[in-house]
């Protein structure tokens, strides 16, 4: 039995083989004759809004609800010659917005240029555009720097100045109604005395302080320059002095006190190696016909530099 099998497919192995490929071949030739028609599905085409022109002109703006311009799938029959070269940027989806439902969706259209009338019965997985359509608003809102890290010891923050101060936003009104503020975050660790600069982009924030982010929202800039000035800051002492004499029958005892005997300012390097210490002159306190214990206030920023200042932003530069 087994030679007689051995046989049946070894004798004439030639031939057989040529008749198998002849066989193939004849298939192949009339496949490509017919060009069967058969279903074929593409996926993630992006639907394209055209006619915007309308809306734009009645000072609207929209918002693609659901991911509604994005096709996961489109399907389409075609001949087996279409089937097999095809791609997805071959199908052009788009929805046409002069022809807006009361509903505030669009239906999607399908076009395939460049294969004609070879594709028929083209659908995607969802039918319409849904929009959100609502009048364009603008607004200016002031921009806040905010400062993040520590510092380096003994130094505090000087001016911080910004590239502009204002920024405008656009878009739908129920957005722009939710934005409150607008923030520059400057990182400022580890910084010593000196300047630092950068470009920082600009956060939207709402009432609450939490950042939004809207694609439909504009801004008329993204990011701005930011300078922030670190100074040094020294302890110095104050000191006081007094002239005249009291009044006949009194005595200056010699006693003095005086608040504070130090205080903290603040400056430049340059500025801060300048001063060594706060002199309150005579012609400030003078006891000149006094008959008991006298007492003044005296303004210490009176007799420090312009170019340095007090550290503490809470001191009340008297002193007593």
């Amino acid at each position: 039995m087994k030679q007689k099998l051995k046989k049946l497919f070894l004798d004439n192995w030639a031939l057989k083989l040529i008749s198998l490929v002849l066989a193939f071949l004849l298939w192949f030739v009339v496949i490509s004759i017919d060009d069967p028609v058969k279903n074929k599905t593409l996926t993630n085409i992006k639907v394209n809004l055209i006619n915007t022109e309308g809306l734009e002109d009645k000072g609207m703006v929209w918002e693609v609800l659901d991911g509604t311009d994005m096709l996961r799938t489109v399907s389409f029959d075609a001949p087996l010659s279409v089937r097999e070269v095809i791609e997805s940027s071959d199908i052009i989806a788009q929805a046409d917005l002069s022809e807006i439902t009361v509903a505030d969706t669009v239906a999607i259209e399908f076009i395939c240029p460049k294969y004609g009338g070879q594709i028929t019965n083209i659908s995607g997985n969802i039918s319409n555009v849904k929009l959100q359509i609502e009048t364009k608003a603008t607004k200016w809102i002031d921009i806040k720097p905010v400062l993040v890290g520590t510092l380096q010891e003994g130094c505090i923050i000087g001016k911080t100045v910004l590239e502009q101060n204002r920024l405008e936003i656009a878009g739908p009104q129920s957005k722009i109604d939710e934005v409150a503020r607008a923030v520059v975050e400057i990182n400022v660790a580890g910084a010593g005395p000196g300047e630092l600069s950068a470009k920082v982009d600009i956060r939207l924030q709402d009432a609450q302080g939490n950042e939004v982010t809207y694609a439909n929202v504009t801004q008329n800039t993204n990011a701005i320059m930011t300078t922030v000035e670190v100074h040094a800051t020294e302890e110095i002492p104050v000191e006081y002095q007094y002239m005249g004499i009291p009044a006949e029958g009194y005595l200056d005892t010699g006693i003095f006190e005086a608040s504070p005997k130090t205080v903290r300012i603040a400056g430049t390097t340059s500025a801060l190696n300048r001063i060594s210490k706060i002199v309150v002159p005579k012609s400030e306190i003078d006891i000149t016909g006094a008959t008991g214990n006298l007492e003044q206030v005296i303004d210490l920023k009176n007799y420090i530099p312009n170019t340095v200042y007090f550290a503490d932003s809470n001191f009340d530069v008297k002193a007593y």
